[in-house]
């Protein structure tokens, strides 16, 4: 899976940016690699958001059709092949979709906590997803409903360490949020350090599963800290308040509401899921291939061990995301060919 995800990076980076993606730098996280292409981030917010708002743009001039607020409930299954799904809109209206093959994308299971703390080793007793919401698990319900089997290391998380409690949304780069990852004083609910704090610097992950093996964690600082960084800017490095200048009054609002810095573990997506070969094929529990489904992104695991390699593969889930789906339409195309040529017959 590795061989096939990185041997097509360079392929995949000019077939993006033939698609009007624009990367506006190579850069490392902490004393890392410079290997996380950031994409630009035009007039928008994120280069996240920037990112979708471009590929949509150029998707809708391709002809492709969307549908929002519409969400895959069940795989329509024929004599152990894929042949559908059945989707439900935000009114609850039932859509039945005829399709040859079908890609799970959901997002994960990252806003389902009960799953989550079901599967995982997480200990905390409060963890914050970051990002959209409604990656409620659709993806595992599917899958398994329709003979999948799960990678090892379903519940595996890309953690991104400590996140103020309450001062976080869906916008999660904020002061408050920044004001709690500098590497002041962390402890745990006995009133024990229990990692370096500069570990966040250079590996936000395992900083996370640090947080993530706590049964509650605090962030400690004084006004002091506050001053200074906002005389200074921050400690460590952060996507937040990164220079001189900035004031925190917003901040120090926030963190009011945060019970003496009381922060939870954060994290961004789920990426343990649904078992998958180099092709992004689905496999069953005997390792077979369903034939004409496959997964990709956060609903494909067995790329990680215990979490995202923020430090030596920094943007490499969000890689995975487009080169999972890449896979899967190169196969799907090939596919009806293999099948033909292994009954004997060809097609033109």
């Amino acid at each position: 899976m590795h061989e096939a995800y990185f041997g097509q990076m360079k392929e995949i980076i000019d077939w993006l940016e033939g698609h009007g993606i624009v990367f506006a730098d190579s850069i490392a996280i902490g004393a890392g690699p410079k290997i996380w292409h950031v994409y630009d981030k035009g007039n928008d917010a994120s280069p996240g958001g920037h990112f979708m708002q471009c590929f949509g743009a150029e998707a809708e001039r391709l002809g492709t059709e969307a549908r929002f607020n519409t969400f895959g409930r069940q795989l329509i299954m024929e004599n152990g092949k894929v042949v559908g799904l059945l989707a439900e809109d935000e009114k609850g209206n039932v859509i039945k979709v005829e399709a040859p093959v079908v890609s799970i994308g959901t997002g994960g299971y990252a806003n389902n906590h009960e799953f989550l703390y079901g599967v995982s080793e997480t200990k905390n007793v409060n963890i914050q997803a970051l990002g959209m919401e409604c990656r409620d698990g659709d993806d595992v319900k599917m899958a398994k409903a329709a003979g999948a089997a799960m990678a090892e290391g379903l519940g595996t998380v890309m953690w991104c360490g400590p996140v103020t409690l309450g001062a976080v949304t869906a916008t999660w780069t904020t002061d408050a949020y920044s004001a709690g990852v500098q590497p002041t004083l962390w402890l745990n609910q006995n009133g024990e350090r229990f990692c370096k704090e500069d570990l966040w610097i250079d590996d936000f992950a395992g900083a996370g599963i640090a947080v993530r093996n706590q049964d509650r964690t605090f962030a400690l600082f004084t006004e002091t800290d506050m001053k200074r960084w906002e005389a200074q800017g921050p400690d460590g490095q952060v996507f937040s308040f990164g220079t001189s200048g900035t004031p925190l009054a917003k901040a120090r609002e926030d963190l009011m509401n945060a019970e003496g810095c009381h922060v939870g573990d954060g994290y961004y997506t789920t990426c343990g899921g649904i078992k998958v070969n180099e092709k992004t094929q689905i496999l069953d529990e005997e390792g077979q291939v369903i034939p004409d489904l496959y997964a990709g992104g956060s609903d494909a695991g067995g790329l990680y061990g215990d979490s995202y390699d923020v430090k030596f593969a920094p943007g490499s889930q969000a890689g995975w995301a487009v080169n999972s789906g890449c896979l899967a339409v190169k196969d799907a195309k090939e596919y009806p060919r293999q099948v033909a040529y292994s009954a004997g017959q060809r097609l033109p």
